[in-house]
Order: C-alpha cells, then sequence, then structure tokens
C-alpha cells in the first residue's frame, strides 16, 4: 500500500514538472514572438529572413559591417538591402536608388517626399543629391519586426508595400513635372501655398464667362435655395415639387414638404459648418407643372466639390431636365419633351459682409448728417434713394445690390432688388416726382441684370415702363434689350427714335438743359448709338446692302468707326461665301 501512494506520488510530481515545463516553453516562445531578447535578436532575425527568403525564391548575400549584419538580395527586378543592427529587434530594410531624376528638380521631389511620408504607414522616401552627376536619387527605407510563424509573409507584404510606394511616386512625379519643367522656379510647396490664389482666380474667370451668368456667390444668411436655382438658371418659377431625395453615398435624405424643397439651401448638398462635408451629392426632385398637372417630371441634379480659396468654397451645380415621354397629347415639339441640361459654377464665402456693411454703415451715416443740415441739394443719386426708403433692411439691399452689378455678380443683384422693387411697386400710383425716380431707377437696375443675363423677357418687363422718362441710359439699355432678344418691334422703335429725336433727350438728372454743348454731344452719342444697333440688326437680317451703305456713313464718326469696320469686314467675309 505504501508503495502504491509512492508510485501515485511520484507521477503527480511528474505530471506537475512536465507541464510547468510545457508552460515554460509556452512561454518563452511566445514572448520571442512578441518580444526578442536584444543580445539574440541578431542571430534570430538573420534565420527568420534566410527562411522567408527561400521562401520567396531568392537568397540573401551576407557580409559583417563592424558590429551589423548587412545582405543583398534580388526580388522581383528590385535590388534591396538588409542591415541588422546588433542588440536591436527591428530589421531595417533598404530600396537604394529605385528613381532619379535631375536636380534643378529637387523642389518637387522633396514636396513630393512629404506627401508620400505622411500616408504610408512605414516606409519612407528620402533622396540624396549627387552633385557629380547633378543628380537627386530617391531611396526607400522601411522597418520590420518577423515572427517564426509569419515571417514569409510580413516579408512579402512589406516588399509589395515598398513597390506600391515606388510606382506611385514615380507616377505622381510624372504628372508634376510638365507643368513646371518651363519655369524657373521649381519649389512645389511654395507653389502650392500660391495655389489658394490661382484657384481663385481660375474659379471667378469661369463665373465671370459661364453663359448662366457671370458670377454666383452666397453667404452664411443668404444662401442660394433650390427654388431661386431653378426659377433663374431654367425658369422653373410655378412648379409643385412633390418629393426631393438626396444622396451622399451611401445615405439617403428625403424630402416630401413642398416648402421645404423649395427653400432647401443648395449649398448643404456638400457643404456643412463652413466645411466641405461630401465631395459630391447627387438630387432627385419630382415636380409638377401646374400647366400639366397630371403629369410628374423628374430633375436630376449633380453637386460636386470645386476646391477652395481662402474665402471661398466653390461646387459646380449640373441640373438635367428627363424628358417627358411622348403620349398623344405630348408631340414631339412639346417643350416638356425637350431635353434640357446646364452646368453653372457657385461659391460660397465664408468670411461675413463686415466690409460691405461697414461701407454702407459711412454713406447712410453722410446722408442722414447731409438731411440734418438741410444740404440736401448736395445729396447724390445713392444717398437720396437710400433716404427715401425707410425701411433698413432694404437699404441694406438696395445698397448691396449697386456693388454686385458694378462686380457683374448679376444674379446676386437680382436677389436684393427685387424685394425693393416689390415694396416700391404697391406705393407707386401715388407717389411723388422724386419718388417715382427712385422707382425707376431700381426697375433700371433690374432691367439691366436681366438684360446682361439674356433674359431679355424679364428685361423687357422693367425697361419698357421707363421709356417715357426720356432718359437716355434707360433708353439704350431697352434698345439692347430689345435688339439681343431679336424682337420683330427692334428696327421700328430705333427707326422712330432716329426721327424723333426732339426735344433732344436729357440725361436723368436733367443737368443737360443748363449746358447747351453737353447737350448737343449727348444727343449726337445717342445717335450713334442708335445707328450702331441698326447696322447691327441689319446684319443679322442679311441685308447687307443696306447694312453697308450705313456703315461707309459710320467710318467717319469716332464712336463708331472701329465697330462700322469690323461689321463691313464681316460682311465681305459672308459675301465671299
Amino acid at each position: 500500500m505504501t508503495w502504491i501512494i509512492f508510485l501515485l506520488e511520484l507521477c503527480a510530481i511528474c505530471a506537475i514538472t512536465a507541464g510547468v515545463t510545457l508552460l515554460i516553453n509556452f512561454l518563452e516562445h511566445r514572448g520571442e514572438k512578441t518580444r526578442l531578447k536584444p543580445d539574440h535578436a541578431q542571430e534570430l532575425n538573420k534565420k527568420r529572413l534566410d527562411k522567408a527568403l527561400k521562401a520567396l525564391n531568392t537568397q540573401a548575400l551576407w557580409e559583417k559591417d563592424h558590429d551589423d549584419l548587412v545582405a543583398r538580395f534580388d526580388y522581383q527586378s528590385g535590388h534591396f538591402r538588409v542591415r541588422l543592427e546588433k542588440d536591436s529587434v527591428c530589421i531595417r530594410l533598404f530600396f537604394f536608388y529605385f528613381f532619379d531624376t535631375p536636380v534643378s528638380y529637387l523642389e518637387p521631389v522633396r514636396s513630393l517626399c512629404n506627401q508620400c511620408n505622411l500616408n504610408a504607414e512605414s516606409c519612407r522616401i528620402v533622396y540624396t543629391v549627387n552633385e557629380k552627376t547633378g543628380k537627386v536619387d530617391l531611396h526607400i527605407i522601411d522597418a520590420l519586426t518577423l515572427h517564426d510563424d509569419d515571417a514569409t509573409d510580413n516579408l512579402r507584404k512589406e516588399l509589395s508595400n515598398i513597390f506600391y510606394w515606388q510606382a506611385l511616386f514615380v507616377q505622381q512625379y510624372s504628372e508634376l513635372k510638365p507643368s513646371t519643367k518651363h519655369t524657373s522656379n521649381h519649389d512645389v510647396e511654395k507653389l502650392g501655398a500660391e495655389w489658394q490664389h490661382e484657384l481663385f482666380l481660375i474659379r471667378e474667370q469661369e463665373m465671370m464667362h459661364q453663359s448662366e451668368g457671370p458670377n454666383w456667390h452666397e453667404q452664411e444668411g443668404s444662401e442660394f435655395s433650390l427654388g431661386h436655382l431653378l426659377t433663374a438658371v431654367l425658369g422653373l418659377s410655378s412648379l409643385q415639387p412633390v418629393s426631393l431625395d438626396i444622396c451622399r453615398g451611401d445615405q439617403v435624405e428625403h424630402h416630401d414638404s413642398a416648402d421645404e424643397i423649395l427653400s432647401y439651401p443648395i449649398h448643404q448638398s456638400v457643404i456643412k459648418d463652413g466645411k466641405v462635408s461630401n465631395s459630391s451629392a447627387m438630387l432627385r426632385l419630382s415636380f409638377v407643372n401646374p400647366a400639366e398637372p397630371s403629369i410628374r417630371q423628374q430633375l436630376i441634379i449633380d453637386v460636386e466639390d470645386e476646391g477652395q480659396s481662402t474665402d471661398t468654397i466653390y461646387y459646380r451645380v449640373t441640373l438635367c431636365l428627363i424628358p417627358t415621354p411622348l403620349t398623344p397629347d405630348l408631340p414631339v415639339e412639346s417643350n416638356d419633351h425637350q431635353k434640357v441640361a446646364t452646368s453653372l459654377l457657385l461659391g460660397y464665402d465664408l468670411k461675413g459682409k463686415k466690409n460691405i456693411q461697414e461701407k454702407f454703415n459711412y454713406i447712410w451715416k453722410e446722408a442722414m448728417a447731409k438731411q440734418q443740415k438741410g444740404s440736401t441739394d448736395q445729396l447724390d443719386k445713392d444717398e437720396k434713394l437710400l433716404l427715401y426708403l425707410q425701411s433698413p433692411q432694404l437699404r441694406q439691399l438696395l445698397f448691396e445690390s449697386k456693388d454686385l452689378i458694378n462686380e457683374k455678380r448679376y444674379y446676386e443683384a437680382i436677389r436684393r432688388l427685387e424685394p425693393v422693387y416689390q415694396e416700391l411697386a404697391k406705393a407707386s400710383g401715388d407717389m411723388a416726382p422724386q419718388e417715382l425716380d427712385n422707382y425707376f431707377e431700381v426697375s433700371y437696375y433690374l432691367g439691366t441684370c436681366y438684360t446682361c443675363l439674356g433674359r431679355y423677357k424679364e428685361g423687357i418687363y422693367y425697361l419698357q415702363p421707363l421709356i417715357s422718362t426720356r432718359r437716355i441710359n434707360y433708353t439704350e439699355m431697352y434698345i439692347n434689350c430689345l435688339v439681343n432678344s431679336h424682337d420683330g418691334n427692334a428696327m421700328r422703335f430705333i427707326d422712330r427714335l432716329l426721327s424723333e429725336i426732339v426735344p433732344p433727350m436729357v440725361n436723368r438728372d436733367g443737368d443737360d438743359e443748363e449746358n447747351y454743348i453737353e447737350e448737343q454731344q449727348s444727343e449726337k452719342t445717342f445717335i450713334s448709338f442708335l445707328k450702331r444697333r441698326k447696322a447691327y440688326l441689319l446684319v443679322e437680317m442679311k441685308d447687307y446692302d443696306a447694312a453697308e451703305k450705313l456703315l461707309k456713313q459710320m467710318l467717319d464718326e469716332p464712336d463708331s468707326s472701329d465697330f462700322a469696320l469690323q461689321e463691313l469686314a464681316y460682311i465681305q467675309k459672308n459675301k465671299g461665301k
């Protein structure tokens, strides 16, 4: 019995000893994977690297460099070097001389190195300058650790990562080099600092020349709503919205309230809290035209981020009206079946209207001071109009519109002028002469904006009532509107004016009545304008004989000689055809 107990105790001791031994070996193996001992790391890393390279069908040539081990090996046409430092658990991997370029392109190289290093996980791209050859050499360095169970996979992953950054660097450099090779300054970091200003100029230039209007800017508190966009760009002023879906990536935002849809700020699809929240968004609007209440129409709106300058976020809006399917009641020539698509650039200004507000406050105080002193005869036309408008909001809108018109930002000016016009129109029936002048002035501003935008029907609406004032600037803008819209009444109206300028028209301030010379000059200038417009119409009508006769008479007129030469050359060119 005693022997049996002894044997059981001996077996238990052996089992415990074996378990402890296995546990120690396991912990040592686990600890070895995560944390090598520095005094054995170099030897173990060499064994693991040799094993991993053999699995990758290559081998390393080792040599001693003081206390470090250095190896060279080839992998997929790449020449690599490895350094195993004494007392270090990491392996340093080098890919030398993967690319070179003339030293004159050092700045683009430095910029690309910075960009790649900011995005790479462990790889770093560095450059060295070879003064003898005048070249900049590029290299990739990496650091990694190898473990017994995944050394091959880890090494293969790092080598693939190095090839990826090599290819990306070469591609980016190839795209960047042509734009800088003809410049004396290749400092891309400096050019990058100037990019915001260049972007501002490029975007503003595009806004100035896009067909829908020369400029679209908005600010916090005066954002462009979807309803205003549809009215201004597509003329859809009376539509009845049914639903609006806004898609940003895999997120869809739905609206079915008509008021919410029309008032939706279009910039919010890609901009939030003064920052670009999405690079693009797609909006789908379903609506009904009151003229065809039984037909539901669809409009697709694509919004894309177009970059940012210091003060403005630019974004592009492309609108595509899906044609209504043909039916027995809807012929092919119907407007509802026509393809309608347009695109325009908009700018969301990040800074407020502080400077404009300060300028307005100054002019307003000047006007008030002149009024209090009784010096109303010294008020200019803007100050008179500001004093007449009782509402501070209307005064502010009018003031802002004047600056916008001077900057050719007509759409924005219209948004501010229309409330002023509506307020004045309510009392236009009982206005005194001075008040009527203010009313006419606002109407003239609106007509000018619509004419410059090519919206001639709206321009005629605001300008036609002003003909009775017999003011030259009003009449010239009305004629421009008629001629540019190819209105059949334009020629008759011009001929009537040429035969009925008696008594001479006077400028709107009436000061020309006191100066006969200026009066005659003003009349002469206006007649030259009428002749130019008539000649233009004759050329458009291809009545070249009558146009030539009139243009030859205008060759001796200083205001019209250049125009006459150009039109005569155009006529000769078309006659030759």
